[in-house]
């Protein structure tokens, strides 16, 4: 199932949108608009939450409409941020972080399978692991 959080967007007073993440607290973007600003969003959220995964940190649980609303005023206060307009809270689609292993069958051609083991080995990985990073990047 996939999951959402809230960023807060906060208007500022040339235009500009700062992001906050309430369930994310070290994690802040902004963008010269609000398209800009849902696109650096989108980015920050999906980088932040691959690098937790990777760490081995476990996500956060997606915080309900007023615990968010509390948690990014409690941010604004910590921040010393001032909204100058109305802040809104999208939900942005978290990536699908489902690392459940999957057996496939492939079929390649053979110089197919001894290029990709050869460029697996110099990158020190196993073929499914090279397989996984070039699918992932």
């Amino acid at each position: 199932m996939m999951q959402h959080y809230f960023a807060a967007f906060c208007p500022e007073h040339d235009g500009r949108f700062s992001v906050l993440f309430p369930d994310l607290p070290e994690v802040r973007t902004s963008g010269n608009d609000i398209d800009d600003a849902m696109t650096m969003a989108r980015s920050v959220l999906k980088h932040s939450l691959e690098s937790m995964s990777r760490g081995g940190i476990p996500l956060p649980i997606p915080s309900t409409f007023e615990a968010a609303r509390i948690k990014t005023m409690l941010l604004y206060e910590k921040f010393s941020i001032i909204p100058t307009g109305e802040v809104f809270f999208p939900l942005i689609a978290a990536p699908d972080m489902d690392k459940t292993p999957m057996n496939i069958s492939l079929s390649l051609p053979r110089n197919a399978v001894t290029a990709l083991d050869r460029k697996a080995a110099l990158a020190g990985m196993t073929r499914e692991g090279y397989i996984t990073s070039l699918a992932l990047s």
